[in-house]
């Protein structure tokens, strides 16, 4: 008499195929938890002026401070800021010598007054050994690099917003609120390197509020009264 094939092992690995392959057998993720997830990054969120004060008001030390100050009002390139030498700086002209690698040449930006202030303070309080504005930690006669200014700008927004961004956030925030500010595109052009075409980008998606102010203030019929 033949005794009957066992294929355990076959039906064991067709079971883990269809257990596998089975949807109640995946992980649900609740939609809400995805939600919350996403909503905690936003790398490249333009912030609000509320959303600027907190974060501003939660750095705990002069260098962070002149350093975000700095990408707020100017919307530098990580890649910009870390690569300032103090030697670069103008403080009579409240100017910034800036090396531009897309275009390869120099470029001056204008900061506001209050971040040149800022940045005089945090030399004063500074033993710099190297030529850099924000040398690093371990080696002062090296950069810090892009990654711990990363590193600062999401601590920092972590704490104070909730929500983690990146340092290409400080560049959006600055065009973004110059636009709303009806700051000149050339300004915003001189500061942040790039191109007419992308600042235009901007400007021509204005606000309906800002839209309004500048439909109101220069009027094209002289003496119009509404």
């Amino acid at each position: 008499m033949k005794l009957p094939v066992v294929r355990a092992s076959n039906s064991v690995g067709q079971f883990e195929r269809k257990r596998e392959s089975s949807p109640a057998s995946i992980v649900q993720v609740p939609q809400q938890a995805v939600a919350i997830q996403r909503r905690r990054r936003h790398p490249n969120r333009a912030l609000t002026e509320a959303q600027i004060r907190l974060l501003l008001q939660a750095i705990e030390n002069i260098r962070d401070d002149a350093l975000i100050r700095l990408g707020l009002s100017t919307g530098l390139r990580v890649s910009e800021v870390v690569s300032i030498r103090t030697s670069e700086l103008d403080f009579e002209r409240g100017l910034i010598k800036i090396w531009d690698e897309k275009k390869d040449r120099w470029r001056y930006v204008m900061p506001t007054l209050d971040t040149m202030s800022t940045i005089k303070k945090y030399l004063n309080s500074s033993e710099l050994k190297g030529p850099w504005l924000f040398p690093s930690p371990h080696n002062p006669i090296e950069p810090l690099s892009a990654k711990s200014v990363e590193r600062i700008i999401q601590r920092y927004s972590k704490q104070a917003l909730g929500f983690v961004i990146s340092w290409h956030s400080l560049r959006t925030t600055y065009v973004s609120r110059s636009v709303e500010l009806e700051q000149s595109p050339a300004v915003v052009m001189a500061n942040t390197g790039d191109s007419p075409a992308t600042i235009l980008k901007y400007y021509t998606k204005l606000p309906e509020v800002v839209m309004r102010r500048f439909v109101e203030s220069k009027p094209v019929i002289p003496q119009e009264r509404v």
